[in-house]
């Protein structure tokens, strides 16, 4: 999996590895690539994640949170996106077996 961080703050190694090591431990296999964003917004910090599937193409999903933290609006975004992601392997795992059928 490709993982892009970016930001219109600045980004410090801690934060980007913090990303990888999140994104990587979730096992992401069919994910092609990851694009997180940081932005200030105010006193808030928002992040944003958007995952392209490899597997069903044109997947594409969407998490963005805003928080006090780039940590943890980072979380609460990848919160979102795990929800999706597994709506979508569930949908997946449902379409086979009605295929087996």
């Amino acid at each position: 999996m490709k993982i892009i961080v970016s930001g219109g703050i600045e980004l410090g190694q801690s934060l980007i590895d913090y990303v990888n090591e999140k994104l990587n431990k979730n096992n992401f296999e069919t994910i092609a690539v990851a694009e997180v964003t940081f932005k200030k917004q105010g006193p808030m910090i928002y992040s944003s994640i958007v995952v392209n599937d490899s597997v069903k193409k044109g997947i594409r999903i969407n998490g963005d949170s805003e928080g006090e933290s780039a940590r943890f609006a980072f979380d609460e975004a990848l919160k979102k996106v795990l929800i999706q992601l597994n709506k979508e392997k569930d949908k997946l795992l449902s379409e086979k077996k009605k295929g087996t059928k």
